[in-house]
């Protein structure tokens, strides 16, 4: 259980601080030319969908970016406490009744 744990917090780490150096594309880049074929950004084509600025949908997905990284980081800080925390309560049963500790 504690590999999957790790497993799942190394996870969603590259995937939140991918997001978040992604947002360079999305404030500085418009438009570029892959293969002859010109294609727009995320934020251009949320701007030309909507007419807000790209700049504001750069901004937004930079916050939910940094928003979700501080919840997953509380949520591993959290979890990892639970664990610690429940293995204090079982030493401390174990301490308490050492002939139930004998039997199983």
């Amino acid at each position: 259980m504690e590999t999957q744990h790790i497993q799942y917090a190394l996870i969603a780490a590259t995937t939140c601080l991918n997001a978040m150096t992604s947002i360079h594309v999305l404030f500085f880049v418009n438009e570029q030319t892959i293969g002859g074929v010109t294609q727009i950004s995320d934020a251009t084509s949320m701007q030309e969908a909507t007419n807000i600025p790209h700049k504001f949908w750069a901004c937004l997905w930079m916050f939910l970016a940094i928003w979700m990284t501080a919840m997953g980081v509380c949520i591993v800080l959290e979890t990892k406490e639970g664990v610690s925390s429940s293995s204090d309560v079982n030493a401390d049963l174990q301490e308490d009744r050492p002939l139930a500790t004998e039997m199983t």
